[in-house]
């Protein structure tokens, strides 16, 4: 090929490189915006393929979904359309960038390409909260506007009596700017606010949204610290002796628990929720005999309040080497286990009545002790029982009113049953109460 032909050829080509790129991006659009609509008016010089245009466009909100955003098509004729765009959700006042992509034409291999940005207009809003927000002293808060502010902009227009840091929670997707920008806020106060008293943060009008809308009135969020709360008993009292290797730690509250917490040896227990105003503490081992332990509690209101750390110390009763003692084990095998000081001199299989729950787990003493009883009621009884405090019950399988063995009861040792007794075989039932004595400690464990 001669080096003119190849002039030629490479002239065409190029000509045609640029014809079609011109094709393709070439077109001529008008935006009119209305608050939060708008119309945009494209001309695309080459006719349109309308039925598959839509499928082409991309709307991208700076803040909303995608789903708030309404784009409506309606076509003037084959190569110019006139796109109605909506803002529906919550957030309004926004940038939005529409995309369209490969859109055919109706000359193949031709398609369109275009980027428009619409900046919607609104006027600033706070939307939340609306009503007095109840916190916690050291509590973070959102506020939420309903269009995007840039957060410098923010901090010259707010007035407070308390000094809050604030950082934009949702910042914008289309990176248009250097600034942040955010719908919601997030308020942290840098030192705790007062308990039980009421502030006043004050949006000053001037306030400027990042679509240029200016606030022409002062807006208010109003909030109210919680009361810190009280903590009104605790059981055992601080400074407490003879208390049992597992104790059971409950504290009363006149103000509603929704949280409790013990603080002990450097660990953390959290406490059980009995009600509004009650909560348990268990201890996740068997404590040392003879020992101090100096222990702290604390609750949590709904609101996230916390209480002050109340102390309670307290020193386990001594364990001598020849005082026997009881542990029985819940679980999904239960156990009895029976101690002479620190070691174990008996044990076996336990039923956990079903009517026996977890809070239920502490000390106890026995009370007294028999050969048998029957429970004209329930048409059963049992041989060898010892009584607890708080009515517990320890005592062999259950019986019928002949005395014979009920069989469920002797084959379902070691699982749960139904009653409030804790049920053992016989010959250890027999064995307890020939051998235990009454004020013997019993202590019921996880």
């Amino acid at each position: 090929m001669h080096r003119k032909d190849v002039v030629i050829f490479a002239t065409i080509a190029l000509f045609f490189v640029v014809s079609t790129y011109i094709l393709s991006f070439g077109s001529i659009s008008d935006i009119t915006v209305e608050g939060s609509k708008a119309e945009i008016i494209i001309n695309f010089i080459l006719p349109m393929d309308q039925d598959t245009f839509l499928e082409n466009v991309t709307v991208t909100p700076a803040f909303s979904n995608p789903e708030d955003i309404q784009v409506e098509v309606r076509w003037i004729d084959d190569h110019i359309v006139a796109l109605e765009v909506t803002e529906l959700g919550d957030i309004k006042g926004q940038t939005v960038k529409i995309e369209i992509d490969k859109a055919p034409t109706q000359y193949a291999p031709i398609s369109k390409h275009k980027t428009i940005m619409i900046d919607f207009k609104t006027e600033i809003e706070v939307v939340a909260p609306t009503e007095k927000l109840i916190i916690a002293t050291d509590h973070t808060f959102e506020v939420e506007f309903n269009t995007p502010i840039k957060i410098d902009t923010l901090r010259r227009y707010i007035d407070s009596e308390h000094e809050f840091e604030i950082e934009a929670i949702n910042t914008t997707r289309l990176n248009s700017t250097s600034t942040a920008e955010s719908t919601i806020f997030k308020f942290t106060p840098v030192t705790n606010m007062e308990n039980n008293r009421e502030y006043v943060i004050t949006f000053k009008a001037g306030l400027i949204s990042s679509s240029g809308d200016i606030l022409d009135s002062d807006q208010y969020v109003t909030l109210e610290t919680d009361k810190k709360p009280q903590i009104s008993k605790i059981t055992p009292p601080n400074d407490s002796n003879w208390i049992g290797i597992y104790p059971k730690v409950s504290i009363t509250s006149d103000t509603t628990i929704q949280e409790a917490y013990l603080y002990v040896n450097d660990k953390t227990i959290v406490g059980q929720i009995i009600d509004e105003h009650r909560a348990v503490f268990y201890f996740n081992n068997l404590l040392s005999a003879d020992t101090l332990y100096e222990a702290q509690v604390q609750i949590v209101s709904p609101t996230g309040e916390k209480s002050d750390k109340y102390d309670v110390h307290f020193t386990t009763v001594p364990i001598k080497e020849d005082r026997i003692w009881i542990a029985i084990h819940m679980g999904e095998e239960s156990k009895v286990v029976v101690y002479r000081g620190q070691n174990v001199i008996k044990q076996s299989i336990a039923s956990i009545g079903t009517n026996i729950n977890k809070l239920q787990m502490g000390t106890y003493y026995v009370l007294e002790k028999g050969e048998s009883f029957y429970d004209s009621v329930t048409k059963r009884g049992a041989s060898n029982w010892l009584k607890l405090s708080e009515g517990l019950t320890i005592h062999g399988v259950y019986r019928d009113e002949y005395w014979n063995v009920l069989d469920y009861s002797e084959s379902q040792l070691g699982k749960p049953q139904y009653g409030s007794s804790i049920i053992l075989p016989e010959d250890m039932a027999n064995w307890l109460v020939d051998n235990i004595a009454v004020d013997t400690m019993v202590v019921i464990l996880d």
